[in-house]
């Protein structure tokens, strides 16, 4: 999961990069309104950044998060 993680939030924040360097600003098309209650607007990229952060948090509460990321010579994969 540790890999996707950094994918999609390294791959999220190009995408606000881009669009900030094309255009000044990001564009949010994502728009819901629920029962009166309206949440903020987003886009993809956001999506993209806030799924890794829950992949990135998920992958921290995993008890043998540590040991699953060295090899069997204790090196760091």
């Amino acid at each position: 999961h540790l890999n996707w993680a950094f994918c999609l939030i390294l791959g999220g924040a190009l995408g606000n990069l881009s669009d900030r360097l094309l255009f000044g600003y990001v564009i949010d098309f994502i728009d819901f309104h629920v029962a009166g209650w309206h949440w903020p607007a987003f886009n993809l990229a956001d999506s993209s950044i806030f799924i890794g952060a829950v992949l990135l948090f998920w992958d921290s509460l995993s008890t043998d998060s540590e040991e699953k990321h060295h090899d069997s010579k204790g090196h760091r994969t």
